[in-house]
This record gives structure tokens, C-alpha cells and sequence, in this order.
């Protein structure tokens, strides 16, 4: 079997491994970048040995020399990681960012919600911001009692204890009745 081994990738171990080049790595590598070489390790070893006793008595330079030469892209500078986390939300102003979840209080939240959620919980932690849970139950054919205590609970530990505040919306009912009277007495609406 024709294996590719020269003195570039144990060149390239040797550098990685402080001047002394590793068999074992070098196995690993050349199974990993065609693993029928397994199958004839008894063939290949005397020419990795051979190859790897040769670079070991080279200097730490005479190595990094003919590796630039043999293997120029092993020293071309590495692309940098792409940065990980949430992209930056348009004209976001730290400090003023409030987003908001609202589910209904219909039973306890599931994985959907927790997407949702846990999105807009960890941009407000981003920008130092507000992070409201709002239950809608405005549709009374719908509520569980029960979800009044689970959602907010639950809320609170998918987001680390981040949310702001509850309000549910049923509670504020007079104060949208209030506004829709201004509107109408304005005359910017009519029933």
C-alpha cells in the first residue's frame, strides 16, 4: 500500500510537540486521513520510525526551516474563530432594551416557550435591559388556574432568575377601557 508520509507531517508534529516528534500522533493522523492504513501498520512502521528518527536529530530550527519549505501553509496565519453568541440587535441602547414573553395561561410552558424565552431573556441581559413576562388571559375558555403560579415559576428558572416583572393582562383591563375612552373622545376612534 503507497502511504503518504514525508518529512512535513512529522515536521508538523515535531512543532506541535516541542521539538520531539510523537509516533502515536503521527499514526493518528495518517489513520484519520485514510484509515485503511490500519490495516498495514505492520508495512508502514518502519518507514514512520525511520522518518521520525530522521526529523527528531534535526535541530528545533533545521526543523521549522525545512518545514517552511515542504509545508509553507502550516505557518499561514489562521483565520480568527467567528465570534459566538447573539447577533447585535439594531439601534439596541444598553440599559433601555425591554422585551417581553407572553403565553397563555392555558398549563404549564414547554420547550417552544423556552426558544421564545429564553431569545429575548438573554438579550436583555446583553443590554442590561428588562425582560417582562406578560400572561394573556384575555381568553377565559382557555385558563388553567394553576398556570398562574407555574408560568412565572417556570419562567424564572429557564431565564436564571431574569424576569423583571408578571403583569397579567386581565388586571390592566381598566386601564385599556380608560385609554379607548380618550381615544373615542377625541374622535381618533368611534364604536
Amino acid at each position: 500500500m503507497a502511504v503518504h508520509l514525508d518529512s512535513s507531517v512529522v515536521g508538523q508534529n515535531n512543532l506541535v510537540h516541542d521539538g520531539k516528534a510523537q509516533t502515536g500522533a503521527i499514526i493518528g493522523k495518517l489513520i484519520a486521513d485514510n484509515p485503511d492504513v490500519r490495516l498495514h501498520m505492520k508495512e508502514i512502521m518502519p518507514q514512520i520510525n525511520k522518518i521520525v528518527q530522521r526529523v527528531n536529530s534535526l535541530s528545533k530550527d533545521e526543523q521549522e526551516s525545512h518545514l517552511k519549505k515542504v509545508f509553507p501553509e502550516f505557518f499561514a496565519p489562521k483565520e480568527a474563530p467567528k465570534p459566538k453568541g447573539l447577533p447585535p440587535l439594531p439601534n439596541a441602547i444598553k440599559g433601555k432594551v425591554v422585551m417581553r414573553f407572553a403565553p397563555s395561561p392555558s398549563g404549564p410552558l414547554h420547550i417552544g416557550h423556552a426558544l421564545a424565552m429564553g431569545l429575548n431573556s438573554e438579550y436583555c441581559k446583553l443590554y442590561k435591559g428588562k425582560f417582562l413576562l406578560r400572561i394573556e388571559d384575555t381568553n377565559p375558555e382557555n385558563i388553567d388556574p394553576n398556570a398562574y403560579d407555574i408560568i412565572p415559576e417556570d419562567a424564572n428558572w429557564a431565564t436564571k432568575n431574569n424576569v423583571s416583572s408578571v403583569v397579567i393582562q386581565s388586571d390592566r383591563v381598566p386601564i385599556y377601557y380608560k385609554r379607548a375612552e380618550e381615544v373615542l373622545k377625541t374622535g381618533h376612534a368611534y364604536a
